[in-house]
């Protein structure tokens, strides 16, 4: 709450620009789990998905794409859940094209150096675009070289995770 009200102040609803709108997503993200309010769901899809098409990056995408399934998972069935589901496969083709540029073009910091923590979230991310996207076989190939390179523990707890949650929404696909 004390987020929301911080970042309140650059008027994320109407804000065109990427990064409040993916930490607007982040913040109605967690409300979403903490509180299951069905305005924190649609706040964080609206941003997340808003920042995606206005800088097509992964990082909005691929939460755009995640609580895209989320909400399939709560409607349950019918048009409306068909709609997100499909629409979040989508984006994570999307996301997917997206990871594999960046990862062919290097991933360095501002020395040149390879900056292994963005590295690790882009493969992160990659896996989990694979992962939703049906290409499972290729996303378990990523993931053990990612998470024996994870630069810290919780980040590769944080991806395996996330990828767990994943795979109970894919199993609840409404067609």
């Amino acid at each position: 709450e004390e987020a929301r009200h911080i970042l309140s102040e650059l008027h994320p609803q109407t804000s065109n620009d990427p990064e409040t709108l993916g930490l607007w997503g982040a913040i109605h993200k967690r409300l979403w789990e903490l509180d299951s309010k069905p305005e924190d769901l649609d706040e964080s899809i609206r941003s997340y998905g808003k920042g995606f098409y206005l800088k097509d990056d992964h990082y909005n995408g691929i939460n755009y794409a995640f609580m895209l399934n989320v909400r399939a998972s709560v409607a349950a069935a019918g048009p409306e859940a068909i709609a997100d589901f499909v629409w979040a496969e989508r984006v994570r083709r999307r996301v997917i094209e997206l990871c594999e540029e960046r990862l062919a073009a290097g991933v360095k910091d501002d020395e040149g150096k390879v900056d292994h923590e963005q590295l690790f979230w882009l493969r992160a991310t990659l896996i989990e675009a694979l992962a939703g996207a049906g290409q499972s076989d290729r996303a378990e190939s990523l993931k053990d070289e990612a998470l024996k390179e994870a630069p810290e523990n919780w980040m590769a707890g944080s991806l395996q995770d996330q990828l767990e949650t994943l795979t109970k929404l894919l199993a609840t696909s409404p067609y």
